[in-house]
């Protein structure tokens, strides 16, 4: 016969949280075998001597643990975890009926603590896990972040081929040959045909024939725009403007894009006033473009006043 459960949502009488968590659980090892009374002295002379008690401190370092073993980066999120497993509640010494600690207050807390007190905490808590063996120096694991790199493209170098290396077979008489050096021109960098593509790229790049198309000019007109362009083969039209887009798109855009025109002018008026007024440039002696004009026009006899 079929078996179907059911479910009463009663309220039990007896319950024991540690009957509930086995023996073998990681973090009721972690609460058993680990001395966390330490950091009511490392963090004493941070409380005053009146007011509302705080946050225990162990419980706090205890969910900021729990934090980093269960990949949980939001204080908000780490306590409505903790609050479902029975054995993270055991480990913080907390009851089932009993309230976590806000999630604001984790936050706040966290500011309170200087650095150092972490690097103690953690000197301090896996000394005792190496102690206790719950650490073991068999298996190790290496964290990594993609990170946009800031290469520049004109500083790569076709990549050069190595000797051939000699056999590693020889006879007992004959002496072990030296292992042949890479040659001193040898640059292990990037293969050719990356090269060849990224030479392309530059290439349609400096001519600007992308500013030129027959889809680009239409939707120039369309928005009202004015194009400048330099002429063909001559770099120097446009180079005071050059320095200003390099740095416009670096630090504004940033491969991003505006959600309207209204946007996009607002938000392209704050850099221009900024580079113009206050930014100073070392080839006109460390001083902003507006400042420099005024002063080449007082002093200059070629200059209208």
């Amino acid at each position: 016969m079929q078996g179907q459960k059911q479910f009463t949502d009663k309220e039990v009488t007896r319950f024991r949280l540690s009957e509930r968590v086995p023996a073998h659980n990681f973090y009721r090892r972690l609460a058993e075998l680990v001395d966390w009374g330490f950091l009511y002295e490392e963090t004493h002379g941070l409380y005053s001597h009146t007011g509302q008690p705080s946050l225990d401190p162990v419980v706090f370092f205890k969910l900021v643990l729990v934090g980093r073993l269960e990949n949980l980066v939001s204080d908000r999120r780490l306590v409505e975890h903790c609050a479902l497993r029975l054995d993270i509640l055991y480990f913080l010494g907390y009851e089932v009926d009993e309230e976590l600690p806000w999630h604001s207050t984790v936050s706040r807390t966290r500011q309170l603590y200087p650095t150092a007190v972490f690097e103690r905490l953690f000197d301090h808590v896996f000394a005792q896990c190496v102690a206790q063996d719950l650490v073991a120096g068999d298996t190790q694991a290496v964290d990594s972040a993609p990170v946009k790199a800031n290469a520049s493209l004109y500083s790569l170098r076709e990549k050069q081929p190595l000797e051939t290396f000699r056999p590693r077979m020889q006879l007992a008489t004959e002496a072990e040959p030296a292992a042949p050096s890479p040659p001193a021109a040898a640059i292990l960098d990037t293969p050719a045909h990356v090269l060849h593509r990224v030479a392309a790229r530059q290439a349609r790049h400096r001519t600007g024939h992308q500013y030129t198309a027959t889809r680009f000019k239409p939707l120039v007109a369309k928005y009202g725009a004015q194009q400048s362009m330099s002429r063909r083969g001559n770099c120097y039209d446009n180079a005071h403007a050059e320095s200003f887009w390099s740095h416009f798109k670096a630090e504004l855009l940033d491969g991003g894009s505006f959600p309207g025109l209204a946007e996009a002018k607002l938000e392209i008026s704050h850099p221009i006033a900024y580079y113009n007024a206050e930014r100073r440039h070392s080839a006109l002696g460390y001083q902003s473009p507006n400042h420099f004009e005024t002063q080449l026009q007082t002093t200059s006899q070629l200059c209208p006043a």
